[in-house]
């Protein structure tokens, strides 16, 4: 697990980041966390979300559950479709062009 705030990495069982002092708390479901503000700081005005931001506690909110750090680089999807998905279309793709051709063929 890793710090929505500064990136630092995290035990599931800390409930504060030991570099920037964010709090995280359980959220409502399983494997949510509540991102909770220092005493004092507000999250919303580093935010990356808090020009689409809707919820009602913007712009001075000190909990939120989609709080993400603007100053941490974008995270890629680790999600890859399995094999049979991504070569699957190939072969497919082949033999629609060889029907194509041979349709094409009959036809003269």
């Amino acid at each position: 697990m890793r710090c929505p705030r500064c990136g630092a990495s995290l035990l599931a069982q800390m409930r504060t980041c030991p570099q920037c002092a964010l709090g995280l708390l359980e959220g409502d479901r399983p494997g949510i966390l509540l991102a909770v503000a220092p005493r004092g700081e507000v999250l919303c005005t580093r935010c990356s979300y808090r020009e689409d931001c809707n919820l009602p506690a913007y712009p001075e909110a000190e909990r939120c559950t989609l709080y993400r750090d603007e100053a941490l680089p974008e995270v890629q999807s680790a999600y890859q479709p399995p094999m049979s998905r991504r070569f699957w279309s190939v072969p497919l793709l082949f033999a629609i062009l060889l029907l194509i051709s041979w349709l094409l063929t009959l036809r003269s």
